[in-house]
């Protein structure tokens, strides 16, 4: 790919990447209401974790996907997530919606391009394959 391309890449991405944090917005408050004593069904709570780990990755959320992965396996493994965990991801989930509200307030255009400067909610860099 070329420069050009990335930018066009990046330009048309913007649109796909907000509606995505839109839905870590939804995401987060479920997982929140959750912790607040209305509790999920366990498989409920399982697929919507399921869906972090990939989802998140996808859109460059390294760190999202991780704490995910992590509880998607605690609950593959022992059938329950511990608290703590999902305190974590919650926390991690904040600082990707907060961060990219905050994004938009700067009307900054490279919200989530990775160069928003230390906003914690920009993707990590992905290296780009050269073709």
């Amino acid at each position: 790919m070329t420069s050009y391309d990335k930018v066009a890449y990046e330009a048309a991405m913007q649109p796909v990447r907000r509606r995505y944090v839109d839905r870590l917005r939804r995401d987060l408050a479920r997982l929140s209401a959750h912790r607040s004593g209305m509790t999920l069904e366990s498989e409920e709570l399982r697929i919507l974790i399921h869906g972090l780990r990939g989802s998140a990755g996808i859109f460059g959320f390294m760190a999202t996907s991780r704490l995910a992965a992590e509880l998607d396996q605690r609950i593959a493994s022992e059938g329950v997530c511990d608290d703590a965990s999902v305190d974590r991801l919650i926390t991690e989930l904040e600082c990707v919606v907060h961060g990219d509200e905050e994004a938009d307030r700067r009307g900054d255009e490279s919200a989530g391009s990775g160069s928003a400067g230390p906003v914690r909610s920009s993707p990590e860099k992905i290296p780009w394959r050269e073709q």
